[in-house]
């Protein structure tokens, strides 16, 4: 093959009217370092990325969680209303504590208060 050709001797530089010798060699140089510097530069957008997905899932779960807790949190105190209002409700209706209801509407509020008594706790 004759020098200066498509492949090898000179001109295997960018573009066959480039100058051979220090100044193709100095592009091809600072091209490698450019690359050399770019790609730990990818690596560290990546993680990035990663740990900002990973840190949004973290939100997301204790978000969840908190909403269960606080749900659990209301659905025992629902129960607890219903079971202290019924506990009311059958009291009033046996008279067993004769003349306690007052009617001023505030049985309900009375009962919510009171804890229920030790032998009758589901």
């Amino acid at each position: 093959s004759m020098p200066g050709g498509m492949y090898g001797g000179y001109g295997s530089g960018y573009y066959p009217g480039m100058r051979p010798g220090p100044m193709n060699s100095l592009m091809s140089r600072s091209q490698s370092i450019l690359e050399t510097i770019n790609q730990p530069m990818r690596v560290m957008s990546h993680v990035s990325q990663l740990l900002g997905m990973s840190f949004q899932n973290l939100h997301t779960t204790f978000t969840g969680l908190l909403n269960l807790i606080m749900g659990a949190h209301l659905m025992k105190s629902e129960v607890q209303n219903a079971y202290y209002t019924l506990e009311e409700s059958s009291v009033n209706s046996g008279g067993a504590r004769g003349g306690a209801d007052r009617g001023d509407g505030k049985d309900k509020e009375r009962a919510l208060r009171r804890p229920p008594p030790l032998d009758q706790v589901p």
